[in-house]
């Protein structure tokens, strides 16, 4: 298949395959804009103008400058340097067996707290929170209710807060809140901020948290402890290969 020309710049092609690689390199944020119709005749000026200022850079030797050399011969080093660890980090791993050998091992870590699932209902006075109160027994839900009534931004969510565990809410409001069974609406309980109604969706006990739930994390830590030994011996290694001066 004959390849699609989109542009010449003083007789060299830039093809759609040229320019769908350089869309595929854009940081994300980039890319977005780039992939309107607007955005795509954009990128193609910018990658026009950059050949435009190669030419003229090479027509006048810019090249050939020791200023360039330099810095080109700084940038090759560089870039070798990260070859260099790519390749001597590029096949660690860590097997499934070590992983779990290792969750096993320091289970300690893996201790969780008491959480809690729990949404609620803000408003300004008790007597409101115990009106809204009594259209929850007779039949209003909960979500609707916090959508309805309450002053707090969790509203759009239905009141829902999210997981928690101790010291991350007010005394009074945690005392109650974890004190509640699931599925229980609370009397209304007044904190700095008004007065709230509490039901906690769920709730998860104390323990240790289950080798499915941390075994992604314990994997990447792993790997990234292997890695950084595989750096470490190899240049202990090249210290012993070559000569290296403190001056």
């Amino acid at each position: 298949m004959d390849k699609k020309i989109l542009a010449k710049v003083d007789g060299k092609e830039i093809t759609q395959e040229m320019f769908d690689s350089i869309m595929r390199n854009l940081p994300e944020n980039h890319a977005a804009q780039a992939a309107t119709e607007e955005g795509q005749k954009r990128l193609l000026d910018e990658i026009i103008s950059g050949e435009l200022l190669y030419i003229d850079a090479m027509a006048k030797k810019m090249d050939e400058e020791e200023n360039f050399k330099a810095i080109l011969e700084e940038a090759k080093k560089n870039l070798l340097q990260r070859f260099a660890i790519e390749d001597l980090i590029l096949n660690a791993d860590v097997s499934d067996e070590d992983v779990l050998t290792y969750y096993s091992a320091n289970s300690g870590q893996f201790a969780k707290n008491e959480e809690l699932t729990a949404s609620h209902i803000l408003v300004s006075t008790k007597e409101e929170s115990e009106r809204i109160a009594k259209e929850i027994i007779e039949g209003l839900e909960f979500s609707e209710a916090a959508k309805k009534y309450s002053t707090c931004p969790s509203k759009e969510v239905g009141g829902n807060l999210g997981t928690f565990e101790k010291g991350r809410m007010v005394p009074e409001f945690e005392k109650v809140a974890f004190s509640l069974p699931v599925g229980v609406v609370s009397e209304p309980v007044e904190t700095q901020f008004g007065f709230h109604l509490i039901k906690v969706e769920d709730r998860s006990e104390p323990g240790v948290a289950e080798f499915e739930e941390v075994k992604d994390s314990i994997k990447t830590q792993m790997i990234n402890q292997v890695q950084y030994d595989l750096y470490t011996n190899k240049i202990n290694e090249l210290k012993d290969k070559y000569s290296v001066e403190l001056l």
